[in-house]
């Protein structure tokens, strides 16, 4: 047909020699017409076990380029007219497929180029009349890629194979792009909560194009639901992959916006560090500093930080900050303590001068923090369960400690346990039993050693059984003074 000599002649020959040089407008009418053209053949029963002529009749009537009407004219005979007709096919489809392949690397390359760009672009700082603070990035990227996302549904065939496959690839890049540049935002406090913000508008905006591309391209059917065999409609398979892959774009983007809320607690605790982390538990924090000024030190500069938060961050992400606020501050806490108990330089004394006065103070210092986060929680009485598991740990510390001091009655093997299920490591929960003896009573380091050798299978079992850990201090999400896990390994490992 003249139609398939100039589409192939286009394409630079059986080969798409061509292809490389031609736009993605181009490319996409190649295809179109392809497929509308095979479209056109899957009208009719090509088997050889049907009158010939009435096939040509109805391939004349819907063959608007009068292919098969030149074949008749020029005296074909039935066998002759369908192997040219194969072959015809045969030809179209490999050339729709080396131009499927051409489309498919061209729009990866593009969504690549065109994200990075905007990801690497140096962004002002806008604020919201409330405060939030935001950047134009999510419109950077969406712009572009909502036009060539509705340019492919406006110039391919809504039956077209190559149509979703497109789309997959270009959210796809758009994720892998957010996965490796996304955390270069993450520079300062103000840039952390815009891009905590952004990511979240990210999120949004893509959830809402995909539902706007799969309701146009790819409606639900509307056959009964009895009746309707999806595994094996096309429609169906296709909105399902979709949905799939944008499912898992936005999970990205939410994720990285929780993340990015989250890590502000570096911002926060670097100077908590430089301000009390050398003090805490020391020689003037037990004699002097009788109204637990640390700990109210720590509360107050959190607190401050927090102040910021507010005006920046997104409800549901400040929400997201202050949970990390509670578990950074009680990570915070342990390691300067847990850091003491193994530093102190010998075992034949007590590393406070009175372990009584020490453990009122520690008391105190967590009546204060609780005190704190409590407050809190009158705003935001859903994050009590994570605030409330975070302070359980600590007062699983203080009560190992008031047991070695001997100012407890609580069994001993009950709190070793209960400590082990928050922790869930044999070896690392072992560690800290003992640097916990030594801090506070080191003549009992015989007794409370074979005390772990008497519960180590009932330990065993529980680690078993749980590996390493509720599913709370699993995530590992590499933010310095997060997780628990996260400063027990970096301590003990």
């Amino acid at each position: 047909s003249v139609c398939t000599h100039q589409v192939t002649l286009q394409a630079g020959g059986r080969n798409g020699h061509n292809l490389h040089k031609l736009t993605v407008t181009d490319l996409l009418d190649i295809i179109a017409w392809i497929e509308h053209f095979r479209g056109v053949i899957k009208k009719v029963d090509l088997g050889l076990d049907s009158a010939f002529e009435h096939k040509i009749q109805r391939l004349v009537q819907d063959d608007r380029r009068g292919i098969f009407a030149k074949i008749m004219m020029e005296g074909a005979t039935e066998k002759d007219a369908l192997s040219g007709l194969a072959w015809m096919l045969a030809e179209l489809d490999d050339l729709r497929l080396l131009a499927q392949d051409e489309l498919m690397i061209r729009s990866r390359n593009q969504t690549l180029d065109w994200a990075a760009k905007a990801y690497e672009t140096s962004h002002q700082l806008h604020q919201t009349k409330e405060g939030k603070i935001f950047t134009s990035l999510p419109e950077d990227v969406f712009a572009l890629a909502a036009i060539h996302l509705h340019t492919l549904c406006d110039r391919l065939p809504l039956s077209s194979s190559v149509l979703p496959t497109i789309i997959t690839i270009i959210l796809s890049t758009i994720r892998q792009v957010q996965l490796d540049m996304g955390g270069g935002r993450l520079t300062d406090l103000e840039n952390i909560c815009a891009a905590a913000n952004d990511f979240q508008r990210m999120g949004d905006k893509w959830e809402g194009i995909v539902s706007e591309i799969l309701e146009g391209c790819f409606p639900p059917c509307e056959v009964e639901e009895m009746n309707h065999d999806k595994e094996n409609c096309y429609g169906c398979v296709m909105r399902e992959n979709l949905e799939a892959v944008s499912s898992e774009l936005v999970f990205t983007f939410m994720s990285d916006a929780v993340f990015a809320a989250k890590s502000n607690i570096v911002s926060v605790f670097y100077p908590i560090h430089d301000a009390i982390g050398t003090d805490l538990f020391g020689v003037e924090w037990e004699d002097n500093w009788t109204q637990n000024e640390l700990a109210r030190t720590l509360t107050a500069t959190v607190d401050d930080f927090l102040g910021d938060l507010r005006s920046y961050l997104d409800d549901y992400l400040l929400e997201k900050a202050i949970s990390a606020l509670a578990s950074a501050t009680i990570v915070f806490y342990i390691e300067c303590l847990l850091k003491m108990a193994g530093g102190h330089g010998g075992v034949k004394k007590s590393s406070f001068k009175n372990n009584e006065k020490a453990l009122s103070r520690i008391s105190g210092d967590i009546d204060i923090m609780r005190t704190y986060f409590d407050d809190l929680l009158e705003e935001m009485p859903q994050l009590s369960r994570s605030i409330n598991t975070d302070f359980e740990v600590l007062s699983c510390f203080y009560e190992l400690m008031s047991i070695a001091a001997g100012l407890s009655s609580s069994r001993t093997v009950d709190f070793i346990l209960v400590l082990h299920k928050i922790i869930g490591n044999v070896d690392i929960t072992k560690h800290i039993i003992c640097d916990l003896w030594r801090l506070i009573s080191p003549k009992g380091m015989k007794a409370i050693m074979k005390t772990l050798s008497d519960v180590e299978p009932e330990m065993v079992a529980i680690a078993a059984q749980d590996d390493f850990g509720s599913a709370k201090y699993k995530e590992k999400i590499n933010i310095p003074g997060l997780c628990l896990e996260d400063m027990l390994e970096r301590i003990y490992c």
